[in-house]
């Protein structure tokens, strides 16, 4: 290994010495004033009051606590908040942000103290200040998502690994066991970091022995175990951490990416979660995650050609200058923080730096024959879940630290032939990129969406407002904006807001069900029947749609129409459902009295816990 486990500051020692730790010391205050700043200018914009998408679930599960089913989404990053917030006094995502701040400038500690094992203190205090000035970090650094985390925790695992095979006068075991368990905390916090700990398995076993590998795996399953056992506990089948990971394999390997990739929450969501229950019987989180995969591997297998076209695709949005975003689009940041402003350009960079550094440096590496092979495996293994799954910045926000380390190693060692591999990768970056911006209209949407799952529909309607005025005909915004003008008792500004939905996209299965529910209660049954049976219609696996309309079959004095779409209700979701359950026991109630049995119902649709 390049370094040969040493810093190159012209003594091989360790990074040691009064002028280099003030030196740490200045680097981490001045990535920290980045990120404190950047934090406070933008605290008072609407995207930082109010949570959404990921971060919103992340901050229910840390004030209400864990659901009582396998995790959705891996639950460190929620324990994380919770301990937070608990030392906060109270749910306070501002300070998990001044926390994370305090691990981003930490992180450019660590950037500096690993490129050290590979080039002078000179160079390396130059990936430090890379780090600390690199602005999708800084940007990450303030959300509520896990990429400020895992980022971290992944330099501080590829320090540790490319460390010296003995720390001291410790046991052998040591090394190993601290870094397992270290990839092991990563894994409960994101699994796809498990990529890039497979590599570095595989490095270890190569250079330090197989005990050494043995060590390092088995601790790396000690902080996973339990979120396992405890996952079983709550339903059949197995969820070692989270259950979410087969549906972003199957949008991301669709035969109709990138457009996949586009699906937001929403109507053509909501149809798609429910493919698994509705289409395979899953009836459990364990089995709808296997559906997902099972139909991920499907779409590839139905047209490899297609499939490597778009992989080639993801390797060009992977390793493109634009920083691809998911929650909302990242440069819409720049309008928040003069900070970002200057370190965060639409343009291309910071990464265009990377795009060309990182192959001409691993260039000039291979020529040298002194690789930095756990930071360029740590690396690939990041990058590689962007193929596995899909492109965001996100997924590529924990390798940049390590992409910073291994630019600067070969900065000292570049020559005129290293260039040609800078050029390719250079040109890689300008690839056309087929996943769609995030519109502003889906920002306000989201954030009113939010407001509104927390009880505040009237907070919720001004950003429905500001959304619906920015993309007047996205009927997802009109759906939920009229179902929070009827929660708010604005009942025909609501109905009139849910028609446009339902007539801009017939597909709005639950616009058909408001607007039945709103009928029947104003007393007109055939305009609720008509709109009932087109959101049935509209979505087969709806089963709500299949209850009500069971319900109102039940009014009409239509028994077997009712228990003909219960059967479908039950069919569709074969999970607990309360709306079924409730109109399953109205049914059955009403067959005891038209045949004289008094026996309890027996609630065939099973217990409330939806």
């Amino acid at each position: 290994m390049g370094g040969k486990g040493t810093d190159r500051h012209g003594e091989g020692a360790g990074p040691a010495g009064r002028r280099w730790r003030v030196l740490l010391l200045a680097l981490f205050l001045l990535a920290l004033a980045l990120r404190v700043i950047s934090i406070l200018e933008a605290a008072h914009f609407p995207y930082h009051r109010h949570l959404v998408l990921d971060a919103a679930t992340y901050h229910r599960i840390a004030v209400r606590g864990d659901p009582r089913e396998p995790f959705w989404q891996p639950p460190l990053y929620p324990w994380f908040l919770r301990a937070v917030y608990r030392l906060a006094g109270g749910p306070a995502p501002a300070a998990a942000r001044g926390v994370q701040a305090a691990l981003g400038a930490l992180s450019a500690v660590l950037a500096a103290l690993l490129a050290a094992r590979f080039v002078s203190r000179r160079w390396a205090l130059l990936a430090g200040l890379l780090v600390a000035l690199w602005g999708p970090l800084v940007y990450f650094d303030g959300e509520i998502l896990p990429a400020s985390l895992a980022a971290f925790l992944l330099l501080a695992l590829t320090l540790l690994v490319s460390a010296p095979g003995r720390w001291g006068r410790l046991p052998a075991a040591i090394p190993p066991l601290v870094s397992g368990l270290l990839l092991g905390i990563g894994g409960v916090l994101l699994p796809s970091l498990a990529l890039a700990g497979g590599l570095l398995l595989l490095w270890g076993w190569r250079t330090r022995g197989w005990r050494w590998a043995l060590v390092f795996a088995a601790a790396a399953w000690l902080p996973i175990l339990p979120v396992a056992a405890r996952n079983a506990r709550f339903d059949e089948g197995r969820v070692l951490v989270s259950w979410n990971g087969g549906v972003n394999f199957y949008i991301g390997n669709h035969r109709d990416y990138p457009e996949t990739i586009g699906i937001r929450p929403g109507i053509r969501w909501g149809h798609l979660v429910e493919q698994p229950r509705c289409r395979g019987g899953a009836r459990t989180r364990a089995e709808e995650d296997a559906w997902f995969w099972r139909a991920g591997l499907g779409e590839i297998a139905a047209a490899p050609g297609r499939w490597l076209a778009h992989l080639a695709e993801k390797v060009g949005e992977t390793w493109n200058r634009r920083e691809i975003g998911r929650n909302r689009e990242i440069y819409d940041a720049r309008e928040e923080s003069v900070v970002l402003r200057v370190l965060l350009q639409p343009w291309g960079l910071p990464f265009l730096l990377l795009a060309a550094l990182v192959p001409a440096s691993v260039s000039a590496a291979i020529r040298r024959r002194a690789i930095p092979w756990p930071v360029l495996l740590a690396a690939l293994g990041v990058l590689a879940v962007s193929l596995v799954f899909f492109p965001t910045a996100r997924y590529r926000a924990p390798a940049l630290p390590l992409l910073i380390v291994l630019a600067v190693a070969g900065l000292p060692h570049l020559r005129v032939r290293d260039a040609v591999a800078g050029a390719v990768g250079l040109a890689l970056a300008f690839a056309p990129v087929g996943i769609p911006r995030i519109p502003r209209s889906e920002t306000f949407y989201e954030i009113a969406v939010d407001l509104d799952q927390d009880g505040k529909p009237g907070e919720a309607l001004r950003f429905f407002e500001q959304a619906e005025a920015l993309d007047p005909r996205n009927p997802d915004i009109l759906l939920s904006h009229g179902l929070a003008l009827v929660k708010t008792g604005r009942e025909e500004e609501g109905r009139r807001l849910l028609e446009r939905a339902a007539a801009l996209d017939p597909r709005a299965d639950l616009a058909w069900q408001a607007l039945g529910v709103y009928w029947r209660r104003h007393g007109d049954v055939a305009k609720a029947r008509e709109c009932l049976e087109r959101a049935v219609a509209a979505d087969p696996c709806n089963r709500r749609a299949h209850a009500l309309l069971a319900d109102l079959y039940l009014d009409l004095g239509r028994p077997d129409d009712a228990r003909r779409e219960l059967a479908e209700a039950r069919r569709v979701h074969p999970r607990p459902d309360r709306t079924v359950l409730r109109v399953s026991r109205r049914y059955e109630a009403l067959l005891r009295r038209l045949h004289g049995d008094r026996r309890p119902a027996t609630g065939r649709a099973g217990t409330d816990s939806e």
